[in-house]
């Protein structure tokens, strides 16, 4: 299963770039965008993948974690990126 939640924008004001992240489910399916990024020539520096395990809410409801890839570039390149992992 490759279900996401959109993708997300933030801009950063001291190094006046945006951060786009993409949040998945499926650990292969973030990798695999990692990937396409690398390959429409993002650096390593600009791409980031984390994980974070499930956890469950005040009323018992189990949240399963993710896998949030980051790519932090300037806004033409964002644009760029956001095309590639949505």
């Amino acid at each position: 299963m490759t279900s996401a939640v959109a993708v997300q924008w933030e801009h950063v004001d001291l190094t006046q770039s945006e951060r786009i992240q993409r949040e998945y489910r499926d650990r292969a399916a973030a990798e695999e965008a990692v990937e396409r990024l690398r390959e429409a020539g993002f650096a390593e520096g600009e791409v980031s993948m984390t994980s974070h395990g499930g956890t469950t809410t005040q009323d018992g409801t189990f949240v399963p974690g993710g896998v949030v890839v980051v790519v932090t570039a300037d806004a033409m390149r964002a644009r760029e990126a956001e095309r590639v992992i949505s």
